[in-house]
This record gives C-alpha cells, structure tokens and sequence, in this order.
C-alpha cells in the first residue's frame, strides 16, 4: 500500500500587484505544491511506531534473558538443575508479556495506516512557519489547486 501526499512551500509575503502602492492592501503569500510519493506520517503514526519500538527493545532485552538462561540448561548438560530450570521459566514470562505487547502495537500501527490511505485527508502544518489563517489559506488554496489537476479525484 503507497501513501500519496502534497507538498505546499510558502514564501513571501508579497503585495498584490493589482492593487500596489495601497497601504492597506492583503499581504499574498507565493505558495507551490506538488504530488509527491509517500507522506509525512501524521502524528498518531509517529507516536505508535514510537510506542512499538520502545516494545521491540523490551522484546530484543527479554530473548536475551531467555537465551541466557536456555544456555545455562544446555551446559547442564543430562542433568539441568531446578534452579536453572526455574530461571529459564522465570524469564519466558516476561519475554511472553513483550511479544504479546509488540505484536499489538505493530497492529495499531497497520490500523492506523489502513486508515490513513482509507480516504481521509490529514492536513499537517509547521505551526512556526504558518502562523497565521491566510498563510494557512494560500497553502490549502495551493494543495487543492495539484488536486484539481491531478484527475485523482472525481466530481
């Protein structure tokens, strides 16, 4: 599955040149936008992803207990101890709990893909560089004008 996204640069302001030399004219912002292949993920995806690889470092740290503890019983040789044996036991616990864990992140990660590429539009903004509603505006104005002449959506 590809995500498709648009990308809108913004510079300026500039005066409009119809109404030039008025004091009290509209400041216009010189936007572009393109289609580009993928997209920045919004940030519910960002902070998932985040969340699973915090898991995934939980997971990778227990399987290395758990290797521990497997190796111990196999220099036991024929006769392992109880100890060791209750240690290997003692550490498949939690390595169970993070593999449970990952597995359901990973999955609200593909959910939050899946509803990403479903149809709804995500619109993510630099709150530092587009700091006011007609900045944001003229880049929206921008976004639907490739949309209008992409022949990507119908009427």
């Amino acid at each position: 599955m590809a995500l498709a996204g648009i990308t809108v640069n913004i510079s300026g302001p500039y005066a409009d040149p119809i109404r030039a030399g008025a004091n009290h004219e509209p400041q216009f912002y010189r936007t572009s936008a393109q289609n580009v292949a993928g997209s920045v993920p919004p940030a519910t995806i960002v902070s998932d992803q985040l969340a699973v690889t915090t898991a995934h470092a939980t997971t990778v740290t227990d399987q290395g207990t758990v290797a521990a503890a497997v190796a111990t019983l196999v220099a036991d040789g024929a006769s392992p101890t109880q100890a060791h044996v209750t240690a290997l036991n003692t550490a498949w616990g939690p390595l169970n709990t993070a593999i449970t864990a990952e597995t359901a992140l990973q999955a609200t990660v593909t959910s939050d893909v899946k509803t990403l590429a479903s149809g709804n539009l995500v619109v993510s903004y630099d709150a530092s560089v587009i700091t006011t509603r007609h900045e944001l505006k003229e880049a929206l104005l921008a976004a639907l004008r490739v949309v209008d002449g992409s022949g990507t959506l119908t009427i």
